[in-house]
């Protein structure tokens, strides 16, 4: 690690420099091309970027949800305005998407000072497994907006039991998506904000203090 203290006027501001980060590049660039489509100048390659790199991030990842949180509720009004009224699944995933929303909005970064290429590596992978997950979040909420609008409503407004039991295994679909993306959230904080420090950088500061 290289420590870099900026001057300017009376602000200082110290930068740690990751030099493991270009070696971790190479290894996953195909990863980190694909990220760089979605996240404008992604990398951590100092503890500044990777600052600016976690909030655009967590940006990109607040959009994706509020997308598919939208369009969500209008397929509940929509449903709604049908008759259906066997809609606790759907409102249920609804106030998932919403509490790990604000999950991410209020979360704070303490970027470490020291990373190692293997944490380096995972936080890529996370990154790039998020993406992978939201696009296909995306998809299944499309699918089932369009399923919602197939749906034809009896005259005695009583809704089809094929339709509810399809419109159920479209919404554990997109469920399991959302549980997915937040474990996979959960684990990437605890990597870039020390919640949980990498063993050897944990032994290291134990002989510190011997």
């Amino acid at each position: 690690m290289q420590i870099i203290i900026l001057s300017l006027g009376s602000l200082i501001i110290t930068m740690y420099v990751f030099k493991e980060w270009e070696d971790a590049k190479l290894r996953l660039w195909s990863k980190v091309k694909k990220l760089k489509k979605h996240i404008p100048d992604y990398g951590y390659s100092d503890s500044n970027r990777a600052y600016s790199t976690d909030e655009k991030f967590c940006r990109f990842v607040i959009q994706k949800l509020r997308d598919v949180k939208w369009k969500i509720v209008d397929v509940l009004n929509m449903l709604f305005e049908t008759g259906v009224n066997n809609l606790e699944m759907l409102e249920k995933t609804k106030n998932e998407i919403d509490m790990f929303l604000d999950e991410v909005k209020i979360r704070e970064l303490s970027c470490r000072r020291s990373i190692t290429s293997e944490v380096l590596d995972s936080i890529v992978e996370y990154d790039f497994n998020i993406t992978e997950e939201l696009e296909k979040l995306k998809r299944e909420t499309e699918l089932l907006f369009e399923f919602s609008l197939k749906i034809e409503t009896p005259a005695n407004r009583m809704f089809d039991e094929k339709d509810i039991l399809e419109l159920n295994k479209k919404v554990q679909t997109i469920e399991k998506h959302v549980k997915k993306i937040r474990e996979m959230f959960e684990e990437r904080d605890k990597l870039i904000n020390l919640k949980k420090l990498h063993l050897l950088d944990f032994v290291k500061e134990k002989i510190k203090t011997i």
